[in-house]
């Protein structure tokens, strides 16, 4: 999937990786980079930020791909930083022009082959946000509505202008970064839209623990990250209804029922949530 020499890439995709250390992550790690492999549509270009991860630069060359490689910088209790992630993406964006759309995305889910195809065969109007949620867990479960964005696709332009808002409201280490950036779409009016189900993806979720992430860090680190989100919530006039999964949700998309009794519960939970959205308006 290397671009030719007259090739620009029109799409791509920030994101930073476990190490490769023989464990079970690196399977699930290279699912993810056989699915880019294996997609239609070529003009992609995978911006990775490394925090001095082990051979993660050796294992995405093994598979062709095209790439550009930063190493970031960070405090070693952070582990890593979202906010370098996306940085690096908007500086690739801004030197080239053909550009339309950056994805920040984890690296434990796997896309279907036609799945930038589709992208592109969409008529988006500009200024567009779009997720694919709920995601299938390993091809069986549908992720419920209180758990976590793995997927994000930005208007590459508007994304630029987002720049200062985020190299200032920093998010470092575990959580909070699906929040921070639906609020920064909303500030910049982006067009939300869910691809869900026309596009689906499957999540496979890394281990935190093997990763080293124990759950006393996670929690630090959330709340770390939540202070930041707050300021920006405060400073921008921002509902802090963003701290909420459920409202960013429903942001993208009316409420879609699923045939399950599962999905009835959450149905419930979630126009709970909207009832007390509404009274508290």
């Amino acid at each position: 999937m290397i671009l030719k020499n007259n090739e620009k890439p029109k799409i791509l995709l920030a994101c930073t990786f476990r190490e490769f250390d023989g464990g079970g992550n690196d399977d699930i790690q290279r699912i993810f980079l056989s699915s880019l492999k294996d997609q239609t549509f070529k003009e992609l270009e995978l911006v990775i930020t490394t925090f001095s991860e082990k051979k993660v630069k050796e294992v995405v060359e093994s598979y062709r791909l095209n790439q550009k490689v930063f190493k970031g910088s960070v405090n070693r209790k952070k582990r890593y930083s979202q906010t370098q992630v996306l940085l690096n993406a908007i500086s690739e964006a801004k030197k080239n022009p053909d550009v339309e759309y950056i994805i920040w995305t984890t690296v434990d889910i796997k896309f279907p082959s036609n799945f930038l195809e589709e992208i592109f065969r969409r008529d988006f109007i500009q200024n567009t946000c779009a997720t694919i949620h709920p995601t299938n867990k390993k091809g069986f479960f549908e992720k419920r509505l209180s758990e976590g964005f793995d997927f994000l696709l930005f208007d590459a332009r508007t994304l630029i202008k987002a720049e200062e808002d985020i190299r200032k409201y920093t998010i470092e280490g575990w959580g909070i970064i699906e929040h921070f950036l639906i609020a920064v779409a909303t500030k910049y009016r982006m067009n939300l839209v869910n691809l869900y189900p026309q596009i689906k993806i499957i999540k496979m979720e890394n281990d935190r623990v093997q990763g080293g992430q124990t759950p006393s860090w996670i929690l630090k680190s959330y709340w770390e990250n939540r202070a930041n989100l707050d300021r920006y919530l405060k400073d921008n006039a921002l509902s802090l209804r963003f701290n909420n999964l459920f409202y960013c949700h429903n942001l993208f998309s009316p409420w879609k029922t699923f045939p399950s009794l599962g999905d009835l519960f959450e149905r419930g939970k979630f126009e709970l949530l909207l009832l007390k959205n509404r009274i508290s308006r």
